[in-house]
């Protein structure tokens, strides 16, 4: 069994070890597979819990902020509207995940994540590649990719904190991870809330003075299990339900959004041989929202990803794979569509030089087919301890339920499409 373990912990990491990387952060996101982000030609940030936990974010909102080339905008306090800006492109051009299964709402107008009502429970890192990445990805990954890591306890431990703040903000969260022979289970918990205050400008002709509130209670079970001396399985579920206050010119008094989400994922790796690595991901998120019962949206994203890699020498690998999304959304009337998608990608290094190519194909049920490619290099500079990056590919987007049928849509739509490059020095 440790033989075996050992064999697929190796291959998870082949590629950082590769490069000569002993130290140093690793993202998964740029290439579909594990690298040191010095061996990716890609701008990637990646913000580990240790920071998150250090300068007091509250919200994936709040981590973003402090990434370059991101801006947020946000109509008011905690709960309300918000939109993620990546490179001057705005939340519907930017895919997000959570451990690589996308989580966006399709019952909205433009199928963007709801921003406003992720949070940072159950959290180990957020990793932020910026640039064209739909090769990989596909739909919406024009401006870029967020992937929320979920933790992965290497041992037992129990944790209870309990934080306030201004506008009576009360935060708990219960945190339990137990660590076992052949894997691992974890529970958490987390309750929020606060009175909030008004979203509109009291200068404003539709100024209305209540405060705006929000509040959440938010459950995860995550686990781990090696069923074999070659396969590890992981998993999550998470349950959300919560309300949000919002101002309305359209109504008097008070109005609120009663929310709910659900998400759960199972992902498997296996070992197939010593250069050969399986990895399989089945996902589903699930967005509810009501509106003082006066509206109701519900918007389902199911996913399924095959993927093979191939080491064919330390410095050297290829994968490739199949993609399957399929989206569903009542507003009120229900409409659906899927995306297939076939992909394939190189990744190498020599001399110092580090890239990867990719390129894919998605058959989208609604509008047809379109063919993405990616481009990356990396170049280490060796004694100024330097990395030149250069990165060019193409994108596009296809047209939300929303828009294809919702009110005012136009079944006829195309999808957008996009090329994009980035030059750069790290340090």
């Amino acid at each position: 069994m440790r033989k075996g373990l050992l064999l697929l912990t190796a291959l998870l990491a082949l590629s950082a070890a590769a490069q000569g990387e002993e130290e140093g952060e690793v993202v998964v996101s740029a290439a579909r597979v594990q690298l040191p982000v010095d061996a990716v030609g890609d701008d990637a940030v990646v913000i580990t819990q240790e920071q998150i936990k250090r300068y007091g974010f509250t919200s994936i909102a709040d981590v973003l902020k402090f990434v370059s080339g991101i801006a947020i905008s946000s109509y008011g306090g905690p709960g309300q509207l918000t939109s993620v800006y990546v490179q001057g492109l705005d939340s519907n051009h930017v895919l997000v995940m959570i451990d690589g299964v996308p989580v966006y709402d399709p019952s909205t107008v433009y199928g963007n994540a709801n921003f406003h009502y992720l949070d940072l429970s159950n959290v180990e890192k957020i990793e932020v590649i910026k640039g064209p990445q739909s090769a990989l990805y596909g739909s919406e990954a024009v401006a870029g990719i967020i992937n929320i890591i979920t933790e992965k306890p290497e041992g037992t431990k129990f944790s209870v904190s309990l934080e306030g703040g201004k506008y009576k903000t009360f935060k708990e969260n219960l945190y339990g991870a137990l660590k076992l022979k052949n894997g691992f289970l974890s529970l958490s918990f987390e309750n929020f809330k606060t009175n909030g205050f008004s979203a509109t400008n009291s200068d404003s002709s539709n100024y209305e003075p209540d405060a705006d509130g929000y509040r959440y209670k938010t459950g995860w079970f995550s686990f781990g299990w090696n069923p074999t001396d070659s396969v590890r399985i992981t998993g999550n579920l998470k349950a959300k339900q919560g309300s949000a206050d919002y101002d309305s010119s359209w109504t008097p008094g008070p109005d609120k959004n009663n929310f709910s989400n659900f998400f759960a994922n199972l992902n498997l790796d296996a070992a197939l041989s010593d250069s050969a690595l399986l990895k399989v991901k089945f996902g589903s998120n699930s967005d509810y929202r009501d509106y003082d019962s006066i509206s109701k949206f519900k918007g389902d994203v199911r996913y399924f990803s095959l993927q093979p890699v191939y080491y064919l020498n330390q410095s050297l690998f290829v994968t490739g794979g199949v993609n399957y999304r399929q989206e569903l959304a009542q507003f009120p009337d229900y409409h659906s569509a899927n995306l297939r998608s076939l992909f394939a990608e190189v990744h190498g290094g020599c001399l110092g030089l580090k890239g990867t190519a990719a390129v894919r194909r998605d058959f989208h049920s609604s509008f047809g087919d379109k063919t993405t490619y990616k481009l990356s290099l990396a170049y280490d500079l060796g004694v100024t301890d330097t990395t030149l990056k250069a990165t060019y590919g193409t994108g596009f987007r296809a047209p939300s339920l929303y828009q294809l049928y919702g009110i005012g849509g136009n079944p006829d739509l195309k999808a957008e499409t996009s090329e994009g490059w980035t030059l750069g020095l790290t340090q």
